[in-house]
């Protein structure tokens, strides 16, 4: 059966017609028009089509949904689940602005106990894409398929499908081309993907969660009601192993997991907040979670977490937003105490001495899921090519390793100058005739590692350091495939990582300049950051990103005392740089203060 597109006027608006005439500057918009705009609020991108299909999936009671994409969801997105599904008079009705199945009456909207409520989403995505839904209910004894193309003629008809709903999506924004140019390229759609299947697989462990891209299956949750089983799936079972159990149960309850102080990360990709099951961003809650860790954390590092809080509904307002990530909430303060209590509690009753592990081998933990098992891939051990610089002792205070001659450097770049001392372990002094220079060490060498990575042409020949003992790191799925996607590059800058197991790689080599600063955490680190840049665009400007970040990270850190003999070779290393003054980033390695602008400081002159 075809039928007319109901993008049309609404009774209420056709009554206003009249006022709206060809001399009027002011006319109304027909509702397709009106649609498509709601669609640039509601769906943003691919992974903004699958958190709005996923929820009215969880919403319809299901236990088993499959997410289909091709080219990152821009070609393709396909949800397929086990709910309750509609009749063909619900379905027809469904994707109609502002029909829902959710709230009846504005008494409703301060007692919101769903996912979905505006009755918008699936209205926006018919607007921009060539759409099709079948669905069938229990008592059905046929389902109903529609399909529509933007603001094409809608089709129904009869179908014999098993009971459920199965929606898909093809060309997103195809008739909305200045929306599709801004798309991101396919692996990062997908990793946005990732990340919204994942948020729902942590908060609703007893629903089986299945991603296929291109044909291929890249991942699976286990269906059961342990939330640590599926933080094992998705950050890996050496994570899940050193996660804290929180539980708080007043008022307020939540529930969830902790890291421990050990286990951080640079950035804050890992976390996670659940009101009610909603997945949302929080500053309130972000901030009483950190407060709680306070001397804990070390700076610069973030915690992994995932919070869940059952909460009156009543007492938040989850109608902010069209994307449903934000929340108002009436009393903060008791939200806030709640929040730091559980976090500070779970952390003080537990045993946080941090614990060596050898992630050479891989160990099984007494976890219930289970996770295929690939082949080790073989590997012959080869001799390391990177010796390690002799350890210096630390000196006593104005204690000189060289004569006070040695400490005047001739530069051709920096200015002249002799070596005074080191303040705070962090800034070298030194002084010339006519002026006082401050040189921070940590910029200083990091210009000197970039220089080197980036005359070095082969890194993969000259710059790396082969491991006796791969190590092994375990990631997210998210963050497994952008890696085998990027490996090749990052050989190119001294690295040598093979995919071992599951979302695990084995790191077999690391750039030489790296090895002066190694441990497991740098690496991790370094390729964490790796990720991150993974939204540069270019080749070019992502490998130099990489290199800026192995440079970074292989550097003398603020707080590290040095001897003169370092700090003199530091600095004569420093005047061979082709841009000495900055650091990759651009923060100044040295400033000067003239003795002129002294004088005028303490009012000599």
């Amino acid at each position: 059966m075809i039928i007319p597109n109901k993008f049309n006027l609404s009774p209420q608006r056709k009554s206003m017609q009249k006022y709206s005439d060809s001399a009027s500057r002011i006319i109304l918009l027909d509702d397709y028009l009106i649609s498509k705009i709601a669609a640039g609020e509601v769906i943003e991108r691919p992974a903004s089509v699958v958190k709005e299909l996923i929820e009215n999936s969880i919403d319809a009671g299901a236990t088993q949904i499959t997410v289909d994409v091709e080219d990152g969801g821009k070609k393709l997105i396909r949800i397929t689940d086990n709910g309750t599904g509609m009749t063909k008079k619900e379905a027809e009705l469904a994707l109609m602005r502002h029909a829902t199945s959710k709230i009846k009456d504005e008494s409703d909207l301060s007692s919101i106990h769903t996912l979905g409520f505006r009755g918008e989403a699936l209205a926006s995505i018919v607007s921009v894409s060539r759409f099709s839904l079948k669905t069938k209910t229990k008592d059905s004894q046929a389902g109903t398929d529609i399909t529509q193309d933007g603001a094409e003629e809608r089709i129904i008809k009869e179908i014999g499908i098993p009971e459920g709903t199965t929606i898909t999506v093809k060309d997103l924004f195809f008739n909305t081309p200045a929306r599709q140019k801004y798309l991101k390229s396919s692996s990062t759609e997908l990793g946005n993907i990732i990340d919204v299947i994942t948020s729902y697989t942590l908060i609703y462990p007893q629903i089986h969660f299945k991603l296929i891209s291109n044909a291929n299956t890249l991942f699976t949750s286990p269906k059961t009601h342990d939330m640590q089983a599926n933080i094992a799936t998705i950050y890996g079972k050496d994570v899940a192993e050193d996660m804290l159990k929180i539980a708080y149960d007043k008022s307020i309850i939540i529930t969830g997991y902790i890291s421990k102080p050990s286990l951080t990360r640079a950035g804050k990709r890992h976390q996670s907040i659940y009101v009610n099951k909603r997945h949302i961003k929080n500053k309130l809650i972000t901030r009483a979670v950190y407060d709680a860790y306070h001397t804990y954390l070390t700076v610069g590092r973030h915690p992994i977490f995932i919070i869940s809080i059952d909460i009156d509904p009543k007492i938040i307002d989850v109608n902010v937003h069209p994307a449903k990530t934000e929340i108002r909430i009436e009393k903060e303060n008791e939200l806030y105490e709640a929040v730091y209590s559980a976090v500070k509690s779970s952390l003080e009753k537990s045993e946080l001495i941090p614990e060596i592990k050898d992630n050479t081998v891989q160990k099984k933990i007494p976890l219930p899921y289970t996770r295929p098992t690939l082949p080790k891939i073989p590997y012959t051990p080869q001799k390391t090519t990177y010796t390690p610089a002799p350890y210096t002792p630390k000196i006593a205070p104005h204690q000189s390793l060289i004569k006070e001659t040695e400490k005047d450097i001739i530069f051709q770049k920096l200015p002249n100058m002799q070596i005074i001392s080191q303040i705070t372990n962090s800034y070298i002094i030194a002084e010339s005739e006519s002026s006082m220079y401050m040189i921070d060490q940590h910029a200083a060498h990091e210009r000197i590692n970039y220089e080197k990575l980036k005359k070095t042409k082969d890194n993969r020949a000259n710059g790396s350091q082969t491991l006796i003992n791969p190590k092994i790191i375990e990631l997210s799925q998210k963050d497994a495939a952008v890696l085998d996607e990027k490996k090749e590059l990052l050989r190119s800058t001294g690295f040598d990582i093979e995919p071992y197991s599951d979302n695990s790689f084995s790191v077999r080599a690391i750039p030489v300049i790296l090895g002066k600063q190694y441990s497991e955490s740098n690496v991790t680190d370094v390729i964490t950051d790796i990720i991150e840049a993974s939204k540069v665009t270019g080749i070019d400007n992502l490998k130099d990103s990489i290199i800026k970040m192995i440079a970074c990270k292989a550097s003398i850190k603020a707080g590290e005392k040095m001897t003169d003999g370092q700090m003199i070779d530091l600095l004569k290393e420093l005047e061979m740089c082709d841009a000495p003054y900055t650091c990759p980033h651009g923060r100044p390695t040295i400033i000067e203060m003239t003795f002129k602008e002294i004088e005028k400081r303490f009012k000599r002159t």
